[in-house]
C-alpha cells in the first residue's frame, strides 16, 4: 500500500488536471480492482439491452461468479507477489518484474483450477477467471513499472472490448454463454495490452522467478488477510446464490438471486468513489507524514522531531477518515434520499427496495473498513489486518446463514452488521498501531 501512496502522490505532483485525471484513474483501478470496473461494464451492457435483464441473466451470473472465483483465489497470491515485486524495486533489480510476472503466469491455471468446482470445466466463464487472474499480475508488474497512463489506457481499451464484444455476440443471435465468450475476448485484449507495455522489462529475462512463491508460508499472515478479505466481501453473495429460497438456477447451471443481487449490485456502486478519493486524496497525505516520520528516525532526530512527526501522522489519519467518513456518508445519504428516483428506471420491486436501503449502509461500513485496512497494511500491522479481514469473513458468513432464515425482508442485514463489527475492530488495532507506530518501526510489534 505505500507503494501505491508514493506513486499516486508523484502522479499528482504537477497539480494539473491531467495529473488528476491521471492519478483518479488509476486509484479507481488499484483501489477498486477489475471488480468494480467489471460491474460498471455488465450494468453498461444492461441498459444497452435494456428490458428487466432476465433473460440474459445467465450472462450476469457467469462474469459475477468468475470476478468472484478470481478475487478469492487470486488476492492471497496477488498480495504476495506485489510485496515480492517491491522488493525487488527497492533492492535496485529490475529484472525481477518480468522473471516474476512468467512464473506467475506459469501457475496461474494451476490457481484457477478451483473454480472448476462451481463452473463447468472449459466454459468460458472458467477461462475468463482464468484470465482475471492473469491481468492482476499483468497490472501489478506494469504499475511497479510506473508506466500509469499505460495501465489506464489498457483497462480502459479492455472493458470498451468486452461491452463491444457483448454486443456484437448478441447481435448475431448468439447465446448467454457466447455473450461470455464475447466479454472473454476484451479482457484478453487487456492481457495483450499489459504485456505490450512491458517490453523492456521482459527483454531482462534470464528465467522464470518463483521465489517469491515463499511469501505464501513466510508471511502467512499477509496472504491469510488478503483470502479474508475477498471471501469475506463475496461468501454472503455465494450464500445467497445456493441456498436462499427465492434463488433461481439459470441455463448455464448457476444460480443466482433477484432480490438481493441487483439492489446489492447497485449499492456496491457507491463504494467506487469513495474508496479511489481516499487512495487519491487522503493516502497520499498520510504517506507524506509518514515519511517525514520515518526520515526522522533513521537520522537520529532529537525526540522531540520525532514526537512532533509522530502527532502528524496521528492528525493526519484522524482527519483522513474524518473526510472519507463525511464523503461516503453523502453518498449513502443520496443513495437514500432518491433511492425510489433512482430505482424506477431499474425495474426494482418493493423488496428489492429495503435490501437496497440495507445494503447501502452496509456498504459505507465496508468503505470504512477497507479503507482502515489499507492503513494497517501501510503501517506493517498485517496480522491486525489479517484479524479483521477472517473476522469479517466469519461473521458475513455466520449472519448470513442465521438471516437467510429470516425471509427475504432480512436480506443484507447480516452483511451490514458484518461490516459494522469488523470496521469497529479494525478502528481498535488501528489506533493501537498508530500509537505505537515508532516503536513498531523498530520492533515490527
Amino acid at each position: 500500500m505505500a507503494g501505491i501512496s508514493l506513486q499516486l502522490r508523484r502522479m499528482v505532483r504537477g497539480n494539473t488536471a491531467f495529473s488528476w485525471l491521471k492519478g483518479g484513474g488509476y486509484a479507481l483501478i488499484i483501489s477498486t480492482g477489475p471488480w468494480v470496473l467489471s460491474m460498471v461494464a455488465v450494468a453498461l451492457v444492461a441498459a444497452l439491452l435494456g428490458g428487466d435483464g432476465s433473460e440474459h441473466a445467465a450472462f450476469f451470473a457467469s462474469v459475477s461468479y468468475s470476478q468472484a472465483a478470481s478475487q478469492i483465489l487470486f488476492m492471497p497470491v496477488i498480495l504476495v507477489f506485489s510485496r515480492h515485486l517491491a522488493d525487488g524495486i527497492y533492492l535496485k533489480k529490475p529484472e525481477v518484474i518480468g522473471e516474476s510476472l512468467i512464473a506467475a503466469l506459469l501457475v496461474t491455471p494451476l490457481l484457477a483450477y478451483p473454480a472448476a468446482l462451481i463452473l463447468a470445466p472449459g466454459s468460458a466463464a472458467l477461462h475468463l477467471t482464468m484470465i482475471n487472474g492473469a491481468n492482476a499480475f499483468a497490472g501489478a508488474c506494469l504499475g511497479a513499472s510506473q508506466r500509469f497512463l499505460r495501465v489506464l489506457l489498457a483497462y480502459a481499451a479492455g472493458y470498451a472490448v468486452s461491452c463491444l464484444g457483448v454486443i456484437l455476440a448478441l447481435s448475431a443471435g448468439g447465446s448467454n454463454a457466447d455473450c461470455v465468450s464475447g466479454f472473454l475476448v476484451g479482457q484478453c485484449v487487456l492481457f495483450a495490452l499489459l504485456i505490450s507495455g512491458m517490453r523492456a522489462e521482459l527483454s531482462l529475462l534470464r528465467g522464470a522467478d518463483f521465489s517469491w512463491l515463499a511469501g505464501l508460508w513466510r508471511n502467512p499472515a499477509l496472504s491469510l488477510g488478503g483470502l479474508g478479505l475477498a471471501a469475506g466481501l463475496w461468501c454472503e453473495k455465494f450464500a445467497y446464490w445456493f441456498f436462499a429460497p427465492d434463488r433461481v438456477v439459470t441455463e448455464l447451471g448457476i444460480g443466482y438471486c433477484p432480490s438481493y443481487d441487483l439492489p446489492m449490485f447497485l449499492a456496491m456502486l457507491s463504494a467506487t468513489p469513495g474508496i479511489a478519493f481516499f487512495y487519491l486524496q487522503l493516502e497520499t497525505g498520510f504517506a507524506d507524514a509518514m515519511e517525514r516520520l520515518t526520515d526522522r528516525l533513521s537520522f537520529g532526530a532529537a525526540l522531540a522531531e520525532v514526537d512532533e512527526a509522530h502527532a502528524e501522522v496521528r492528525s493526519t489519519v484522524v482527519r483522513c477518515l474524518t473526510m472519507l467518513c463525511r464523503a461516503q456518508a453523502g453518498i449513502t445519504l443520496f443513495g437514500l434520499l432518491f433511492a425510489e428516483g433512482l430505482m424506477e428506471g431499474a425495474g426494482v420491486g418493493a423488496v428489492q427496495m429495503g435490501v437496497w436501503r440495507v445494503a447501502f449502509f452496509a456498504v459505507f461500513f465496508l468503505v470504512l473498513f477497507v479503507c482502515v485496512q489499507a492503513l494497517l497494511f501501510y503501517m506493517n500491522a498485517i496480522r491486525e489486518a489479517a484479524w479483521c479481514s477472517l473476522c469479517l469473513l466469519a461473521l458475513n458468513l455466520g449472519l448470513t446463514a442465521v438471516f437467510l432464515r429470516a425471509g427475504t425482508a432480512y436480506h443484507g442485514v447480516g452483511f451490514m452488521i458484518a461490516s459494522a463489527a469488523s470496521l469497529l475492530l479494525s478502528l481498535f488495532f488501528l489506533g493501537r498501531a498508530v500509537t505505537r507506530l515508532p516503536m513498531r518501526m523498530f520492533t515490527s510489534r
